[in-house]
């Protein structure tokens, strides 16, 4: 039986997402923009630019449709740190494929921290748009990740419930002391990042893992933290 190894995993992971995204983007080589023009409009906002420079950093001079692009005479190198951060500024603006790139940089580490978390994260901003591939991405990667999220999420509000030591009935957050209003600020920002993603349309299946006890017992919690102003000072 043959082993594959996790570097092996990763570079077929990325192999793949870069495989779809060509099939979504072809027709630039021989009349590829120039770089330094790119770069300024993608630096005073403009969306498309700043998702133009993530793929030129991403995929640098080893892709023929932008060889035409360079810079100062040299073809641009590949850079997937720098990939990231252009993705993800164009990505907070509401470009609709940014987000499936940083999905494929996160699920394969590069460029950022390796996080299937993340990467389930990026890939259901651009799967609400209906982009197919996010998807079907995105449906891979939350099966690999099944036991892991519903184990973080049940850590996440035992961990909740046990750092508050408080009466969530009676006590209201602006009525304790700042150094435990960070630490909770910390978990709460957590606990309800999961409490979304258990109810989006793909992670509901999650969310049915738990018992109805348990999904009653953290809904009466984070009605309560509402009720007591906790939820407002996550942001």
């Amino acid at each position: 039986m043959i082993s594959i190894t996790s570097a092996s995993k990763m570079k077929f992971v990325f192999f793949v997402c870069s495989f779809i995204i060509s099939i979504f983007n072809i027709g630039w080589a021989g009349n590829g923009p120039d770089f330094n023009r790119v770069l300024l409009s993608a630096e005073n906002g403009d969306l498309e630019s700043q998702y133009l420079l993530g793929e030129l950093y991403q995929y640098g001079e080893g892709v023929k449709r932008i060889k035409s692009i360079h810079y100062d005479g040299k073809p641009v190198q590949e850079n997937f740190k720098e990939a990231a951060k252009w993705y993800l500024k164009a990505a907070n603006q509401g470009h609709i494929y940014a987000p499936f790139h940083l999905g494929c940089l996160y699920e394969a580490g590069k460029g950022v921290q390796q996080s299937n978390i993340e990467a389930i994260k990026w890939y259901q901003k651009a799967a609400n748009h209906g982009h197919k591939p996010s998807q079907d991405r995105m449906k891979w990667v939350m099966r690999l990740e099944r036991g892991t999220l519903i184990r973080t999420l049940q850590s996440t509000i035992n961990k909740t419930i046990t750092t508050l030591d408080l009466d969530v009935n009676t006590t209201s957050f602006v009525e304790i002391g700042e150094d435990k209003r960070a630490s909770i600020r910390s978990i709460l920002s957590g606990l309800f990042d999961f409490h979304e993603f258990s109810r989006c349309a793909l992670g509901n299946r999650y969310w049915n893992q738990f018992t109805s006890e348990q999904q009653q017992s953290f809904l009466i919690l984070h009605q309560k933290l509402l009720e007591n102003g906790f939820i407002k000072f996550i942001v």
